[in-house]
């Protein structure tokens, strides 16, 4: 008889299937685009979590929240608690926006 086997059985943690996969514990950030902000924000304002949930572009707070460059922006803002790509922040501070 081989060993690990008791009584011609398999032992309990060979007979139950391996787990398969990967998941990550930390949670993926909300993307939204510049173009986005650009049909939704007037000029002066500050984009925040609070102000994105009010204008329906975010459906939680809870998770982080990433502003990516794709599109242009016309405006000046303020950008306040949100990750910012490179691309994104280049095109605001030309256009003449904030990042606190």
């Amino acid at each position: 008889m081989p060993l690990g086997f008791e009584g011609g059985r398999m032992p309990l943690h060979r007979q139950i299937p391996k787990k398969r996969g990967f998941k990550s514990r930390q949670p993926k950030s909300i993307v939204i685009n510049l173009e986005r902000l650009d049909r939704k924000f007037k000029t002066g304002e500050t984009v925040n979590p609070k102000i994105l949930l009010a204008k329906g572009l975010i459906k939680s707070t809870t998770e982080p929240i990433k502003i990516l460059g794709a599109g242009k922006i016309n405006m000046v803002l303020t950008f306040e608690k949100v990750m910012i790509s490179n691309s994104a922040k280049e095109k605001i501070i030309a256009a003449g926006g904030k990042i606190i």
